[in-house]
């Protein structure tokens, strides 16, 4: 069995491996498969002497196995010369870096004998594709990718993800479905929804698609079952043959680590977007909402995780609160426990929306699961399900209800029979209130200085020479 020491040591051969893991995937994949005897061994290769006749046959090799249906396009070329590697150099070039397109070429320099002799020194006759998730994990658990040290290891799932999963499929389990996630980063979200029916789709912004392969094939799924676009899903709409946006039956997503986007102004003229208020360039949640409710069917669900102040911030995402409330989309909100989350973060927030049956829903249904509380996965499901009335735990916020409180959507305001317990909750229920008080001291400080602009210079300047007469007095 292949140990994290092995791993380590490869990684070591050099530096650019920590900073690219797709790329000693790709070797150690190629390793796997020549030991099963679907590829030449590496023994074979390196007794072509040369470096640069090295080189060629494995390049050859990764050539031919490109066009196998299972590892399409998975094998980065190389061949023997100068790369320029200087994007390395700092933390934002790594957390950027990535292989998109299988046309990299690589030196001698990085690609060592050394490291392919102890490479071949591995014994992997007892794996298979299969068992590759082990490797998968092994190598990204020891990578220097800030992404990949977050991770939830593989075959584990973060309670997030079975809570966003299966709020999605819950009454969509026999169904033959269209699945797009609009953020993918390492795609766990599109594996928990794979199985031999469904369709897989995701926009990737930042990282390499080859992580998002390597994952894929770790948990079994055919590349011609899932399609990955490239981009910033907000400025690069989902591209389709059809003359129309193309619709998908689940939308999921996690953005509870915020999203920002350029502030281009073009967006205001979208279809996706035109008929809504923009949001602040650093807080693009509610646009990730909108870009996810324009390619869902009328019939459809969407599930996205949220940072809890999206349910409360005013101003710009306010009014797109009211808008989208207005619509009847928001079916349900579920408060995620810290304990649900691999990681430290704020408060989290779980937002069901759906276009179907909206006229008829009377309000959302708001469920407050905190860490005192033992809810289980089941529980949740059940209680979202059944819409359960839980005094204190869980309620339907009618549209009225909702709007008096200037549509502000913290579930605590609609929930509580207790004060909040944690330092989190305490510090959410407050901000929430400072915020709405803060905004309108900003619009009577802009009425004011409106006022102001519409007096005459000259009587201002009189009252502002009287002020100082008074002042004058009082000091005497």
């Amino acid at each position: 069995m292949i140990s994290s020491i092995e791993i380590q040591s490869l990684m070591q051969e050099t530096e650019y491996f920590r900073k690219a893991p797709e790329l000693l995937l790709q070797f150690i994949l190629y390793k796997l498969l020549a030991d099963q005897g679907e590829a030449l061994s590496l023994k074979a290769i390196l007794a072509e002497g040369s470096v640069q006749a090295i080189l060629e046959k494995i390049s050859d090799e990764f050539r031919r196995l490109n066009q196998v249906p299972a590892y399409r396009d998975l094998f980065i070329q190389i061949i023997p010369v100068q790369l320029e590697l200087d994007i390395y150099s700092n933390e934002q070039a790594e957390d950027n870096f990535s292989f998109e397109q299988s046309t990299s070429f690589f030196s001698p320099e990085v690609i060592k004998i050394s490291f392919l002799k102890n490479l071949d020194q591995l014994d992997l006759t007892n794996y298979s594709p299969n068992d590759w998730g082990e490797i998968y994990d092994l190598v990204l658990s020891l990578s220097s990718f800030k992404i990949l040290r977050r991770r939830t290891p593989f075959g584990l799932v973060s309670e997030l993800e079975r809570l966003i999963i299966g709020l999605a499929l819950m009454d969509k389990r026999e169904q033959k479905l269209s699945v797009y996630d609009p953020n993918v980063e390492l795609g766990y979200l599109l594996t928990m929804a794979f199985n031999k029916k469904n369709k897989l789709n995701g926009h990737k912004k930042r990282h390499s698609y080859l992580l998002v392969r390597f994952n894929f094939l770790a948990h079994g799924i055919p590349e011609e079952q899932c399609q990955i676009q490239f981009g910033d899903p907000i400025e690069n709409d989902w591209q389709t043959d059809q003359a129309t946006p193309e619709k998908f039956d689940v939308v999921v997503s996690d953005l509870s680590k915020g999203e920002s986007w350029s502030g281009h102004k073009e967006l205001a003229v979208d279809y996706r977007f035109k008929n809504y208020t923009l949001p602040p360039k650093s807080m693009a949640e509610y646009l990730y909402i909108l870009h996810g409710l324009a390619h869902l069917k009328d019939d459809g669900v969407m599930v996205v995780c949220l940072p809890a102040g999206a349910l409360y911030r005013v101003g710009l995402e306010e009014k797109l609160r009211k808008e989208l409330i207005e619509q009847q989309v928001i079916e349900s909100l579920i408060a995620v426990p810290t304990r649900y989350t691999t990681q430290a973060r704020r408060n989290s927030v779980v937002m069901v929306l759906r276009k179907k049956n909206r006229e008829k829903r009377p309000g959302i249904y708001m469920l407050d699961v905190n860490d005192q509380i033992g809810n289980s996965l089941m529980q949740i499901f059940h209680n979202y399900q059944n819409q359960s009335i839980v005094p204190g735990r869980s309620t339907i916020a009618s549209w009225e209800t909702v709007a008096a409180n200037d549509y502000n959507l913290t579930i605590l305001k609609y929930v509580m029979s207790r004060m909040p317990q944690t330092a989190e909750e305490q510090i959410e229920y407050q901000m929430s209130a400072y915020l709405r008080e803060e905004q309108r001291l900003r619009e009577g400080e802009k009425k004011l200085r409106r006022l102001m602009r519409r007096l005459d210079s000259d009587r201002y300047g009189q009252m502002l020479h009287r002020g100082r007469q008074r002042i004058d007095k009082i000091k005497e």
